[in-house]
């Protein structure tokens, strides 16, 4: 009965062992062997520290000190001693333990059976622990004093289950001689002091990114993640914020801003995480400080870009009133205010083995159709995380068409994307990530009217393109030529452009998932025709000029405008020759002519045989150039006749001053000949 139970004090260990029930599947003899063997491992610590083993049950160990150091003394030796005997064989993953430690009250029956809240929490805290590792509660840190051997890694509070009030957590590591016992600062649990939502899928590919937030946030106070929709910015705070909760007593809270449309409540919506309330005399941004001045704490706040202004106003209060808040900001758009640190968040990487990008695609796969097999579906794989720019959101809702596309399948489809990619997660409260045309379009909200005519404008380019032809093709109606250099700046601050410098130019683009929405857009338009015929007409010029270059001493840098622009180049020459717009074909197709042979680009080369019947029909003027390439196209490839045909047409209207003349037709069209 309960007279028969002892009641006391004491610091309660229990252990057990990492995938036990997988390690006896695989192999139940030796895996009873290592049991054993860790068993008695356990054992002489304990005792060899004032413990004893009070049970042993399947894989789990209960033993029992009366200190607190002795407890934590003899666990880290028992993980060193299983360590360095690395029980277990190749085929049979290493015999592993994870500790939990408690000073708590027990019950203890005379058969030494005991029960309580002291072993309830060691269990809790055993579950958090990484493989190899000790988790201790605080009352145990605090018992253990100044003890120069020992270091503790706070992991701040956690909900354990059965237990009514948080536990605090620290993890221990051992220093001492050649030996080290360093745990990582990483929990399997959410810290629970604040609000972070649960993540239901794994981040994947942004280890490297995790490693920079957390060396930001040791050297600066606000940390903004800066980027286009779909990077994965939002998981990317929140997994940081996990990662670094040891360091705010005070939790980490997360403010989703996006669903508010109000500058002004900003304040109030952080405010009300905290149960702030306005007070007399007081804005509600001051009643806010107040109350956060002598907290630390780190502070989320989410989907900057349509309130910047008022929530960079709330920031700066906050970083200069609360001097132990740390804030991280993720934004199409910089905060741009005192300290802060900017962090681009970039695609995924696609290339090689094992890409993150590829990998993303093959989890979500996975997790949609249990055959999906990465073996089977790579290239086809790689090709859709290429073509998607290596953008999570992207790939993830390809990913989820793999239970009813296979991967080549959703490759070949990819032109439609924003009809393809919808769907997502039902459950998904933010309606602009449900498809990738809700994520792009919410960038699109927040330009004015001359940005979005400027960037649908930009989306005809193709493979990037220079200030001068934005400049040229963007222009028009509400947006002066002068004013585009200042609209790209503002729509590379907003993640929608990308700048990069070569040699002494710089260079812009877009990814391909903003340029087909925009082009999608712009076609919907009045001016689309008009911004189509800028583009051809801009390309023509520059091949015009650039054929001059060609033919003089600096040739190579004619060569390198052609690798430059081919892209550009070839949009350029399709859409004016499909549209009968003539002029600029003709000058393309023209002026490229050699210079795109002389560099293997036959595609480019080819182009005066496509356009010729359209060039004689309107007697263009470069139809003697076009019937000169023509003829040495169709030589080049043993259509002789052919050949001999477009010389002659050629030769007969060099007298014609309808048609520019060609001093090369006669020495090109003579080796024809012969």
């Amino acid at each position: 009965g309960e007279g028969d139970l002892i009641k006391k004090w004491a610091t309660v260990v229990l252990a057990d062992v990492v995938g036990y029930t997988r390690l006896m599947s695989n192999d139940p003899a030796k895996t009873v062997a290592d049991l054993d063997d860790v068993r008695a491992i356990v054992r002489k610590q304990a005792e060899d520290h004032g413990g004893y083993i009070a049970d042993e049950v399947g894989d789990a160990i209960l033993a029992v000190f009366d200190t607190s150091i002795g407890a934590v003394y003899a666990s880290c030796a028992a993980q060193l001693e299983i360590s360095e005997r690395a029980l277990g064989s190749p085929e049979n993953r290493k015999m592993m333990l994870r500790m939990g430690i408690h000073n708590g009250e027990i019950l203890e029956k005379p058969d030494a059976t005991i029960y309580g809240d002291g072993v309830n929490i060691a269990a809790r805290l055993e579950s958090l622990a990484p493989t190899g590792g000790v988790a201790v509660s605080e009352d145990v840190r605090r018992a253990c004093g100044d003890a120069t051997s020992l270091r503790f890694l706070d992991q701040g509070e956690y909900e354990v289950k059965n237990v009514e009030n948080p536990v605090h957590v620290h993890l221990i590591a051992q220093r001492g001689g050649a030996k080290v016992l360093d745990l990582p600062q990483r929990m399997k649990r959410t810290v629970i002091l604040g609000n972070l939502p649960e993540r239901v899928t794994e981040l994947i590919g942004r280890e490297d990114a995790l490693a920079e937030v957390k060396t930001h946030l040791e050297t600066s106070r606000l940390v903004t993640l800066f980027g286009m929709g779909g990077l994965g910015k939002t998981s990317l705070s929140i997994e940081a914020g996990r990662h670094s909760a040891s360091n705010y007593p005070d939790g980490v809270w997360f403010a989703d801003l996006a669903a508010i449309s109000d500058p002004a409540a900003v304040a109030l919506a952080i405010a009300g995480l905290f149960g702030v309330s306005q007070q007399s005399e007081k804005s509600m941004l001051e009643s806010l400080v107040d109350a956060l001045r002598g907290r630390r704490m780190l502070i989320i706040l989410d989907n900057c870009e349509h309130l910047i202004g008022a929530t960079a106003t709330v920031a700066d209060a906050i970083l200069t009133t609360c001097p132990k808040i740390s804030l991280i900001a993720t934004s199409r758009e910089l905060l741009s205010i005192s300290g802060e640190q900017v962090m681009q968040v970039a695609p995924l990487q696609i290339s090689g083995s094992n890409a993150p990008a590829i990998e993303l695609f093959t989890e979500r796969a996975k997790a949609v159709s249990h055959t999906f097999q990465i073996e089977n579906n790579e290239a086809d794989v790689r090709d859709i995380c290429e073509k998607l720019d290596g953008v999570p959101l992207a790939i993830e809702l390809a990913a989820a068409r793999v239970k009813s596309m296979t991967p080549r399948q959703i490759r070949d489809r990819l032109d439609q994307r924003f009809r393809l990619l919808t769907g997502g997660s039902r459950a998904e409260t933010r309606t602009r990530h449900q498809t990738l045309q809700n994520a792009v379009q919410w960038s699109y909200d927040l330009l004015n009217d001359t940005e979005e005519a400027v960037l649908n404008r930009a989306s005809v380019f193709a493979g990037g393109f220079t200030l001068e032809a934005a400049e040229a093709v963007c222009a028009g109606g509400e947006v002066d030529a002068f004013d585009v250099v200042d609209i790209l700046d503002s729509l590379v601050s907003k993640s929608l452009v990308t700048v990069t410098q070569t040699d002494n130019n710089f260079r812009y683009g877009i990814l391909e998932t903003i340029r087909a929405f925009g082009g999608e857009k712009l076609a919907a338009s009045a001016d689309a025709a008009d911004v189509r015929h800028a583009h051809a007409t801009f390309y023509a010029d520059q091949s015009d000029a650039n054929f001059k270059l060609w033919r003089s001493a600096n040739q190579m840098k004619a060569h390198e405008w052609l690798d430059l622009e081919i892209n550009n180049l070839r949009d350029a020459f399709r859409w004016a020759n499909e549209n009968n717009d003539i002029d600029p074909a003709a000058r393309i197709a023209s002026s490229v002519g050699d210079l795109a042979r002389f560099r293997l680009r036959e595609e480019a080369a080819n182009w005066a045989e496509e356009v010729v019947d359209q060039a004689r029909t309107a007697r263009h003027p470069r139809l003697i150039i076009l019937l000169t390439w023509c003829a040495s196209s169709a030589w080049a490839f043993g259509r002789f006749e052919e050949a001999k045909r477009f010389g002659e047409e050629a030769l007969s209207l060099l007298d014609d001053e309808t048609f520019e003349p060609f001093v090369w037709a006669y020495g090109d069209l003579a080796f024809v000949a012969i």
